[in-house]
């Protein structure tokens, strides 16, 4: 029994002698790169992501990849829009959250002379023939999902840009009738007037814009007469004035 304790006691002195168990400290003589020295080495290599790295559902941030963002609160800022045919719109520029998308689409097609910009989602042109009120869905996506907007469009006959009395100061007299003919108007047609301040007592503005009637009393006073329609509205001024009549047949003794 002695001598097989004696026996692997000295095994176990030559395998450390002869350095047999050196792989317990390998660790400790492992190598220390210099990349400054040894740039080539290849712990030395630092993985570099660039945007082709990147699949078409991510986002590259500069440094990485990240997921793409769905688009979403799309908006135009306005719901509703009634606009004249045959005058330009100001172009509206959408708004959202998330990425930016990569698809635009309306459905159904805008009308005559409006058009979307498939890469900018932007609408504008210049709007055809009138057309009753309808709704349009824009839809904006990326990979990652889409948003929609609706837009009511109305296109209107266009509106009246001028408007001119043949004279400035219309004259009556307390108790007879006195008239001013219509208007010429330059545009289109005039849907409504209106007269501010109200007319003198005992005349009225006609549907053309003529303004005739009776005056029951004396005044001198200005008004702002105006033409509107849905495209729009457009003003002038008349100063009417109502003096007593005249003496006639004007004898002397």
């Amino acid at each position: 029994m002695r001598s097989k304790r004696a026996s692997a006691l000295m095994l176990s002195f030559m395998m450390l002698a002869s350095g047999c168990l050196g792989m317990f400290d390998q660790e400790g003589d492992s190598e220390v790169v210099d990349c400054h020295e040894n740039p080539s080495h290849q712990e030395c290599f630092v993985p570099v992501i660039t945007e082709d790295d990147c699949t078409p559902s991510q986002i590259f941030t500069g440094d990485y990849c990240r997921a793409m963002i769905m688009p979403s609160s799309l908006s135009y800022g306005i719901e509703e829009m009634i606009i004249s045919s045959g005058v330009e719109i100001q172009p509206l520029t959408p708004s959202f959250n998330g990425d930016g998308p990569q698809n635009w689409l309306v459905n159904p097609r805008l009308p005559e002379g409006l058009s979307l910009n498939r890469q900018t989602g932007v609408i504008s042109g210049t709007p055809g023939a009138p057309t009753n009120m309808a709704g349009y869905a824009i839809i904006a996506s990326n990979s990652a999902g889409h948003s929609t907007s609706i837009i009511e469009i109305e296109i209107v006959a266009p509106g009246p840009h001028s408007i001119r009395y043949q004279i400035e100061i219309l004259s009556c007299e307390i108790g007879r009738y006195c008239e001013i003919y219509a208007p010429l108007i330059l545009g289109g047609d005039v849907e409504s007037w209106e007269v501010e301040p109200p007319l003198p007592e005992g005349l009225r503005i006609m549907e053309d814009g003529s303004i005739q009637g009776t005056p029951s009393s004396l005044g001198d006073s200005n008004h702002t007469i105006t033409a509107s329609s849905l495209a729009g509205a457009v003003s002038t001024q008349l100063q009417i004035v109502t003096l007593h009549e005249p003496p006639y047949a004007l004898q002397y003794p």
